[in-house]
């Protein structure tokens, strides 16, 4: 098994961890933790859990059911559609909290202020 550092290593029997570089898009379905850099969108789909210390390129996305912890950087947006995202790290973009829950952590850096547009 590849090194997927202390925090990971404690979850590495239960989940999936991805430490280099995924190029392009990538859509989470299971538990994964990203140490590593996706330099497209990450999408978080029902049923998945992502924990990203590395860094998202461009948006994340978390779809209804999906939950996501972000420790690193993602470069554009964040946008929850109905799932669970804390955010404890940097986002260049904008937090976008369209449903679901939403957590940004004082010691967040977030460029643009959050966002909450709920569906009327």
């Amino acid at each position: 098994m590849a090194e997927v550092g202390l925090v990971a290593r404690h979850f590495a029997q239960f989940m999936k961890a991805i430490t280099g570089t995924v190029e392009g898009d990538l859509r989470v379905s299971e538990h994964l933790i990203l140490q590593g850099m996706v330099t497209g969108n990450i999408t978080v789909e029902q049923g998945g859990s992502l924990h990203l210390h590395g860094m998202c390129c461009k948006s994340l996305i978390v779809n209804l059911g999906g939950t996501a912890t972000v420790h690193g950087m993602v470069s554009e947006d964040i946008t929850n559609r109905g799932g669970n995202v804390s955010v404890f790290g940097m986002v260049v973009g904008s937090v976008h909290s369209q449903s679901g829950e939403t957590h940004i952590a004082p010691s967040a850096v977030v460029q643009n202020k959050r966002k909450i547009t709920r569906p009327q």
